[in-house]
């Protein structure tokens, strides 16, 4: 459902049908395929009980253009690569944090509590704290280049 709702609104609320076919297959990757993978993904590594979240790396694409370069298969330019790291409490005193794929199970959330809005862009930062530096929830960080079984799952209490 989250695939599809995504692709609802790029595609058509976003006005995404005028972008032709290279539109098209760059709206469709990114609302069902990349959508689903990670949705897939994210929920093979809670099938371990003893994770209470999990965050990965990340890529920020975009539609290539081409022009005088050549065009990837898949059709997008990855403009940002966002590498992750296992979870060390140490960091969070240097402003570190596993943002911005950070998942977490809903049963953290009604025990700890929900985003604060009234701390605006300061509230994912306040929300990852809480929940790993304060409340020391466990933290899966499952690198792409290995199983998702395979992942490391810190207690935020190790140090």
């Amino acid at each position: 459902m989250r695939a599809f709702a995504y692709f609802f609104y790029r595609y058509v609320l976003r006005l995404g049908l005028p972008d032709g076919q290279a539109g098209t297959a760059f709206h469709l990757l990114q609302g069902f395929w990349y959508r689903y993978l990670v949705d897939a993904k994210v929920a093979e590594v809670f099938e371990d009980p003893a994770v209470m979240s999990c965050y990965g790396n990340l890529e920020y694409v975009r539609e290539a253009k081409g022009g005088n370069e050549a065009v990837p298969p898949s059709g997008l330019d990855v403009v940002r690569h966002w590498r992750s790291r296992p979870f060390d409490r140490d960091r969070f005193k240097w402003g570190w944090m596993p943002h911005p794929t950070f998942f977490v199970r809903q049963s953290v959330y009604e025990r700890f509590g929900l985003f604060r809005l009234d701390l605006g862009s300061a509230a994912d930062y306040e929300l990852m704290l809480r929940l790993l530096f304060r409340h020391r929830i466990t933290a899966a960080y499952p690198p792409q280049e290995r199983h998702p079984r395979q992942h490391e799952i810190s207690r935020c209490a190790s140090k």
